[in-house]
């Protein structure tokens, strides 16, 4: 039997540094359509207005450009930091709509898996119990009120 030899091959490499081209400029251009949204006209007594259907398919060409970059991205040690910049950004992102108390546990649940831990029992209640105390201290001890969101009702307790 002949040994099977791989050789390098300059048009994968060529394909690679194309995609991540196309995810930046796809991320630059979703970026483009979102602030350019910000500039519609807004509807009286029209719950979704003219900007709503681009801001979403600029999230989608965002979010799918990124998926693009990381997925072309060979080193394990990049892949994992652009993940973990991508849990931090739509953390951060979804923050005042949803609120501390269900953004947080849900990024740092998402950090644990990324970070390889296996008991999802054990994740979910670190989670749970972490962000509860934080947002208990910063609210009891420092007397700052955390974005909640839906579960604002807390404050009044």
């Amino acid at each position: 039997m002949l040994p099977i030899s791989f050789k390098e091959d300059n048009n994968l490499k060529k394909t690679i540094k194309a995609d991540v081209y196309v995810g930046i400029v796809g991320i630059i251009f979703g970026i483009v359509i979102l602030i350019m949204t910000t500039q519609f006209e807004e509807l009286v007594n029209v719950p979704i207005g003219p900007e709503f259907f681009p801001s979403i398919m600029a999230t989608g060409l965002i979010t799918s450009s990124y998926v693009l970059i990381v997925q072309s991205i060979e080193d394990k040690g990049k892949k994992f930091l652009l993940i973990a910049i991508a849990i931090l950004i739509a953390m951060t992102a979804s923050w005042e709509l949803l609120g501390f108390l269900i953004v947080a546990p849900i990024a740092m649940f998402l950090l644990m898996k990324l970070f390889n831990f296996e008991n999802y029992f054990r994740m979910a209640l670190i989670s749970l119990v972490t962000c509860a105390l934080v947002w208990l201290l910063f609210w009891k001890v420092l007397a700052v009120e955390l974005p909640l969101g839906p579960m604002d009702f807390l404050y009044t307790l």
